[in-house]
């Protein structure tokens, strides 16, 4: 019991870690952006290496009722970099899982109507195969009384599936339906290595990232990567490059400014 005087309740230590990241993200310099119930905050080198000692002093509390030491920043937020090196390119998406449906009934309406679309396609892939394969004579009605017998078949097995359906169990394997939908973030950093990470809805989502447009690879047009690269940055994402040096050195001029 002694040692616990010195440790802290999961709530206290909740409550301490929402409190200083809330001091250090609530500032224009992050970026905070939205993907379904999901929130990432971008966030600057210096407020990285920030959240970095904020976490490191969270790692440092004592859980009560533990031995072992606990990741006690897990609890209020994930850093989606894996490293120091900063993402320069994201994209989040929400993404479904899905599950086969089981209900019998919902299986049963489903097999109903799926039964008319099946047979109805089936007499349109017999027209399209005649037309394509020319077929006359006695060769196109070997083909329509093929055709009509395979409908005929699926139509038995069907009406006596439906009449004792009951009796059996039923699945179709592409009836599915959306058990859960969830964010996650795709991005790339400086090391160019890529990543994919599932964001928490429940916790601050932070990412290290830099708007280094030189770095971008979305660019396919080389004469852009090349004014980019040699130019100056008028504004925004606008670039120019020297043509001649008539103007070139006031405009330099202007950028040293």
């Amino acid at each position: 019991m002694e040692d616990d005087i010195l440790k802290f309740s999961q709530k206290e230590i909740i409550n301490e870690g929402n409190a200083l990241l809330n001091k250090v993200l609530n500032t224009d310099e992050v970026d905070v952006i939205k993907e379904g119930e999901c929130t990432v905050h971008l966030v600057t080198k210096d407020i990285y290496h920030d959240i970095l000692k904020i976490k490191e002093h969270l790692n440092s509390l004592k859980l009560k009722g533990t031995r072992t030491p606990k990741d006690n920043f897990f609890l209020i937020a994930k850093l989606l970099n894996k490293n120091d090196s900063a993402a320069y390119k994201y994209e989040l998406k929400t993404k479904e899982k899905y599950v086969l449906v089981t209900d019998p009934k919902l299986i049963k309406d489903r097999m109903e109507q799926k039964f008319i679309i099946w047979k109805n396609r089936q007499n349109v892939i017999c027209k399209q195969t005649i037309s394509e394969k020319n077929l006359t004579g006695q060769n196109r009605i070997d083909f329509e009384n093929e055709v009509a017998a395979n409908i005929k078949n699926a139509e038995e097995k069907y009406n006596f599936v439906i009449e004792n359906y009951e009796d059996f169990k039923a699945t179709i394997t592409t009836f599915e339906k959306v058990s859960k939908r969830y964010q996650v973030i795709y991005f790339t950093t400086k090391d160019k290595e890529t990543h994919q990470e599932h964001l928490r809805n429940s916790a601050f989502n932070i990412l290290y990232y830099e708007n280094d447009i030189k770095n971008k690879q979305r660019r396919s047009n080389k004469i852009v990567d090349q004014i980019i690269a040699n130019g100056i940055n008028i504004f925004g994402d606008c670039y120019v490059e020297k043509v001649s040096d008539k103007f070139w050195e006031q405009l330099q001029e202007l950028e040293n400014e």
